[in-house]
């Protein structure tokens, strides 16, 4: 019974148009669609077409508006086969590879690959070669998925100075980390980020937990935003010798990673006035150097980057509100 072929297909379509109503990834939709004719039909194309969110900020170093958008980046597992050897125990006998995809969606329906480590795009260097990466023909798990704020026009570059963008629940709005630390939401058809907290300017992450943004300090104070847009505090300061909180939610429980950074990356800050220079920021006695470049421009310089050397995960015991490391 175990390994009958089962043939899905002779399912009601009753049954198969309720499954796609439950289908909120637009490359599982492409793969849904791909499958055939009546599968296609059951779920029109107008399906989870909504446009992504668009934006018009003046966001250095132009003081004019900047039409941006948000992009969506999903990591993938392609499932290989399992292979099996007969001539080791069964508790060995099998063992499953894949690789790690990134796909990024640009616009609604159009995907392009991207590099799992710099977050490049692929390019196919074979001239007239189609169908190169076909996704309906491979068995993929979806791990993560990620935001970016970036340039309409030349939309491979990331807008300056925005260290991170979550979707809020709703769809409509955003919550960035941006200017090395400040916490700002922005509604769709806004033309200004609203500064959600005057008190903290040093802000390390933000993600969603519970159905909520949840945000990180420094000092590893983590706190929740309501409705309001009121940042209410959830824990005490983790106070960790690390040079960078991150939120990471596994298995409904939120995790802060103290990440560590070498030393010899703390070089003084030295000011260019030249819009196309090397700007190094000071944040938390670390140097961050963001290269100022034309959006259109490509190539990604980083200069004296710093380097990660050290992580520590911690979980906090909410009975007892305190910070436990997590092996």
């Amino acid at each position: 019974m175990g390994d009958q072929v089962r043939d899905w297909s002779l399912l009601p379509d009753e049954i198969w148009a309720i499954v796609g109503r439950y289908i909120h990834n637009s490359i599982d939709l492409l793969r849904f669609r791909s499958v055939c004719t009546s599968w296609r039909n059951l779920i029109p194309p107008s399906h989870n077409s909504t446009p992504l969110l668009r934006f018009n900020f003046p966001f250095p170093p132009y003081p004019s508006l900047v039409e941006t958008f948000v992009s969506e980046t999903t990591v993938y597992r392609i499932n290989l086969p399992t292979l099996h050897n007969p001539s080791t125990s069964s508790s060995s006998s099998s063992f499953v590879k894949g690789w790690l995809i990134k796909i990024e969606e640009f616009e609604r329906g159009k995907f392009r690959l991207l590099d799992s480590l710099s977050c490049r795009r692929i390019k196919d260097i074979t001239s007239g070669c189609e169908n190169l990466f076909d996704i309906s023909q491979l068995s993929l798990t979806k791990l993560t998925t990620a935001y970016a704020l970036k340039y309409v026009k030349g939309s491979s570059s990331s807008v300056l100075g925005v260290n991170k963008v979550v979707l809020s629940p709703n769809d409509c709005s955003i919550f960035v980390i941006y200017d090395n630390g400040k916490l700002g939401f922005a509604q769709k058809g806004e033309e200004d980020i609203t500064l959600v907290d005057y008190r903290i300017l040093d802000y390390n992450d933000v993600t969603l937990f519970r159905g909520q943004p949840y945000v990180v300090d420094r000092w590893g104070t983590v706190s929740w935003i309501d409705s309001s847009l009121r940042v209410v505090q959830y824990s005490p300061p983790l106070f960790g010798f690390g040079d960078r909180k991150h939120l990471v939610v596994s298995k409904s429980e939120l995790f802060v990673v103290d990440r560590y950074f070498d030393e010899k990356s703390n070089t003084s800050t030295t000011p260019y006035p030249d819009e196309n220079s090397i700007n190094v920021v000071e944040e938390g006695g670390v140097n961050f150097n963001l290269f100022r470049r034309h959006p259109n421009r490509r190539g990604r310089h980083d200069f004296n980057h710093p380097k990660t050397v050290d992580f520590k995960v911690f979980k906090l015991d909410e009975e007892w509100g305190k910070w436990i490391e997590f092996k």
